[in-house]
């Protein structure tokens, strides 16, 4: 089960995938890589926990 997702970060231009580290429960660490797809919208893929 996948933590709930932050709000989408807005106004980053074209870039490379980022990758995130983000806080879930119990003390894990969720891993994720940020694009942004052909409408220009903040999506996470390869979620994982790290």
């Amino acid at each position: 089960e996948l933590p709930e997702v932050p709000p989408p970060v807005v106004n980053i231009p074209k870039q490379p995938p980022i990758k995130v580290t983000m806080p879930a429960k119990k003390n894990r660490k969720i891993r994720a890589t940020v694009i942004r797809d052909e409408d220009g919208l903040m999506k996470y893929v390869d979620i994982k926990e790290a």
